[in-house]
Parts: C-alpha cells; structure tokens; sequence
C-alpha cells in the first residue's frame, strides 16, 4: 500500500512539472485550448494553457512584425498583415468563447491590420507602375501580376482595375502559326486546327498569350510578336511486308501389334507428318515534321527543331496443317491474318503525334516566357 501510495505521488509531481514547464508550438494551441475551455470550463489545466499560449502566440507574433519593421525587405508589408490578421482571430476566438473570456483577456490590432493592409496594396501598385514605366512587355508582365495581386488584397481598389486591364493590354504576346504547304496541305491543315484547339485553352497560354493564323493577323492588322513555322520533311506509307516460314515433322506412331512364331510380338508403326506454317506482315508509315519560332520584330529564328514518329503495323499468326500427332507438344493455330489499315488511317496516327510534339514544344516555349516575368 505505500508503495501505491508512492507511486501515485510521484506521478502527481511529474504531472505537474510536466504542465509547468509546457509552453505553446503553435497559435493553433490557443485555438484548440478555446475550444476544450468552452466544453470543460472549470477545467484549471485548460484555462492555464490557454492563458499561456495565447501569451506566448501574442508576443512571439508582435516579436515577428517588429522584426519585419526593420528588415524592410520587398513586400514585407504583406507578412505584417497576415501577422495581424492572426493576432485579431486569435483575439476573436477568445472574445466569442465566454468561458475564455473569464480567464484571458484578448487585445485586438484591427487598425494595424488595416493599416498594414492599405501598406501592402499600396507597396505591390507602386512595384506595377515601376515596371509598367519600363515600356517592354515582360515588364508589363510583372506589372500586371503586381496589380492582381494588389487587387486580391483589396478587392474594393476599383482605382486597380484599370491598371490590370493596361498591362494585360501592353503585355499581351501575338504569336502567328503558320503552316508551310509545299509538302503537303492537308495533313499540315491538320495540325494547324490541333493547334489552334489546344493552345489557347493551356494553362501555359493565360493570360499574355494569343494566336492568329496569317489570315487573323492580316485582316485585323495584328503585328505579331512571334511567327511559328512548321510543315513536313516528308510523309510516307511503305509497301506491305509479307513472310512466311515453314517447318515440317515427321514421326513413326505405333499404330497396334502382330505376333511371329504365335510367341514373338512386334510392333506395328506409322509414318505421320504435320507441318507449322509461321507468318507475318507489317506496313509502317513514317513522318516527320520541322519546326521554328522567328522573332518578328527582329527577323531572326530564336528556335529549331524536328519531330519524327512513325506508325509500324504488324500482324503475326500461325497455322498448322497434317496430322496433330507429328507435331511438337503445344503447338495449335493462333492468331490470323488481318486487313492492313488504310494509308489514310496510318497517316492520321502519325499527324496526331507530331501535332501533339509541335504543341509540346510551343507550349514548352510558352513556359520559359511565363517564368521570365514571374521572377
């Protein structure tokens, strides 16, 4: 009994070193302490944590803006908000929490908040119109993210509006696509109407992006930016490839017996023969593509490449013919001779697939654009 007795003792003293020296990691604990309070309000653990962890959350945040203040790096104005803003709903859990409000009393910064707020829309328009003043596209890029991201902040800035709408306007990158004829028409139309339904609806293309085919851009007088070419090295279907090879087999089959002298039994055998037939044929059509960017405004090729891919049809099967028993173990007739696709079907294959490779790469060139003016 005083064993028990001991041991009960020693681990009241652990239990309460352990909630002394218990300390917050996190504003979630002032959050997640609200909510036990409420539901266990004479609870003296609750409410001693609660009180500590909001103590402690409260000055480490107000440690962080101060620290924000004399660093004055780029935005920083954006991290004081957010500070704030989790300083009054910290402040706010408490303030609705009547069991916590009896025991911590809340501080509210809500004109700090809106003051650093006003400071943080005020600091990304002022970086838009910088770079919006540098007169260049990719300038005009990074402007327009500035200004939606001062839009985001706030949304009732309808002075920002406009801004967004004029960088969006001078940022805009024009990109003629341009299908070379002289090999083939058809198939290269193809791949013009892919791309024309793939790359303004990518990810990639939005917002800057828009393409117009020479048509578009003559009738609407639009100076493009970029003029991608591309049209084909060749396209070709080859003749159908046909083999077969024969192997044949022969064995002696006991077929019964008969008796010599009325004593002596001999066997009585059979020649049999089969024959495995094992044929193949294959039609494979071939294309490939070329593919550049020029720089309209300096009438010079930034880009180069090619795309090949090629369309194998192949078709395998095997007949046997004679008497099964001479044949090797397994072997049955598998497989059958099958139509060959048209040329035509073999052709739209390969278009799919060098369309997709042209896309890929515009795409692709798209992309490095996008991250020039994200950074």
């Amino acid at each position: 009994m005083k064993k028990l007795l001991t041991l009960l003792a020693f681990l009241l003293v652990l239990v309460a070193c352990s909630s002394k020296n218990w300390h917050s990691n996190s504003f979630r604990d002032v959050y997640s302490y609200a909510r036990k309070l409420e539901r266990k309000p004479t609870k003296d653990k609750f409410t001693q944590r609660l009180q500590l962890a909001y103590l402690e959350q409260k000055d480490k945040l107000l440690l962080e803006i101060e620290s924000l203040h004399q660093a004055k790096r780029p935005f920083y104005w954006e991290k004081i908000h957010d500070k704030y803003k989790l300083l009054n709903e910290m402040a706010w859990k408490i303030q609705n929490c009547t069991s916590c409000l009896n025991e911590v009393a809340p501080v509210f910064y809500e004109s700090e908040q809106l003051a650093s707020l006003k400071n943080a829309t005020d600091e990304r328009v002022e970086d838009g119109l910088l770079a919006l003043g540098l007169n260049t596209k990719l300038n005009a890029q990074k402007a327009y993210y500035s200004f939606v991201t001062a839009k985001k902040l706030s949304p009732e800035r309808t002075d920002i509006d406009s801004l967004i709408n004029e960088s969006l306007e001078i940022g805009t990158v024009r990109i003629v696509l341009e299908g070379d004829y002289r090999y083939d028409k058809s198939y290269v139309q193809d791949i013009e109407k892919d791309l024309f339904r793939v790359l303004p609806r990518s990810q990639e293309a939005k917002p800057f992006f828009q393409f117009f085919s020479p048509e578009e851009a003559s009738e609407n007088h639009v100076k493009p930016d970029y003029v991608v070419s591309f049209g084909y090295d060749y396209l070709s279907v080859g003749f159908e490839h046909r083999n077969c090879s024969e192997e044949s087999f022969s064995k002696d089959i006991k077929i019964g017996e008969r008796k010599i002298d009325s004593v002596k039994v001999e066997p009585i055998y059979e020649k049999v023969s089969g024959k495995i037939t094992k044929c193949g044929k294959s039609v494979k059509a071939e294309g490939k593509v070329w593919f550049k960017v020029i720089d309209f405004q300096q009438d010079r090729v930034i880009l180069t490449d090619t795309f090949y891919d090629d369309d194998n049809w192949v078709n395998e099967w095997v007949t046997v013919s004679g008497d099964s028993r001479a044949l090797p173990a397994g072997a049955a007739n598998s497989g059958m001779e099958l139509i060959a696709p048209s040329r035509w079907t073999q052709f739209d294959n390969i278009t799919d697939a060098l369309s997709s490779s042209v896309s890929w790469k515009i795409r692709q060139f798209i992309r490095r654009q996008n991250a020039l003016a994200l950074n």
